[in-house]
């Protein structure tokens, strides 16, 4: 799950990862999902559902190893798959892997970050923290012992302008208070697309990470 433009959002959804091509050439079946877009039926929690729904759907297909699963997510994306994981269902992933995800959203919210700082109202509808409650979609809001049934990746990169770096330092550092099997991969100049971005040095630490949980 990734948005499709520059920033972190929930307003546009997937079209055709080069991360994708990266896990099929490693030997990987791939489902990229695309979810409804906020604005177009989706938001909290719809997205979240058409997550579930997808993931639903994998664990239905005959010729796939649902027992082998990794469900990943770029920034927005992160918070969907995360929510997704939480939830539940049918879909057991060995592995959830996070990429630059955007983990807390009350902080995403009083950052300002993305579509002229309101990508957090307007995944709740155009509805401010006053009339919403953010924790309810928010990661690191989650974060309890045994709260996921796999490990955790999440990639980050210290030069991340659209999720600075620190946001992800501080939901590692809650999920590992909270006794999760987390591993972080925090990689030194890498930018906010770099983590999911095939041939960087950012992504190739995060694939070999994801193919050593999958192949064991």
């Amino acid at each position: 799950h990734r948005h499709r433009e520059g920033r972190p959002r929930w307003r546009a959804g997937n079209a055709g990862l080069a991360t994708a091509d990266a896990l099929l050439a490693a030997g990987l079946a791939v489902a990229d999902v695309e979810y409804r877009a906020a604005g177009q039926g989706g938001g909290h929690p719809s997205s979240v559902d058409d997550v579930g729904a997808a993931l639903a759907l994998v664990a239905r297909h005959e010729q796939l190893d649902a027992s082998r699963a990794v469900l990943l997510g770029h920034s927005a994306g992160g918070q969907l798959a995360f929510m997704a994981a939480l939830r539940g269902g049918p879909l057991r992933p060995r592995l959830l892997a996070l990429l630059a995800p955007v983990a807390d959203l009350v902080e995403a919210d009083a950052r300002g970050l993305s579509d002229g700082g309101d990508a957090v109202r307007l995944y709740y509808h155009g509805q401010g923290p006053g009339a919403a409650d953010y924790t309810q979609g928010s990661p690191a809001h989650h974060l309890r012992p045994s709260c996921l049934e796999c490990p955790l990746l999440v990639v980050a990169g210290t030069a991340d302008d659209d999720v600075p770096v620190d946001m992800v330092d501080a939901f590692v550092a809650q999920a590992r208070a909270a006794d999760l099997d987390v591993e972080y991969v925090r990689e030194e100049g890498a930018g906010h697309f770099d983590v999911c971005s095939a041939g960087s040095r950012a992504w190739e630490r995060a694939l070999e990470a994801i193919l050593r949980r999958v192949r064991c």
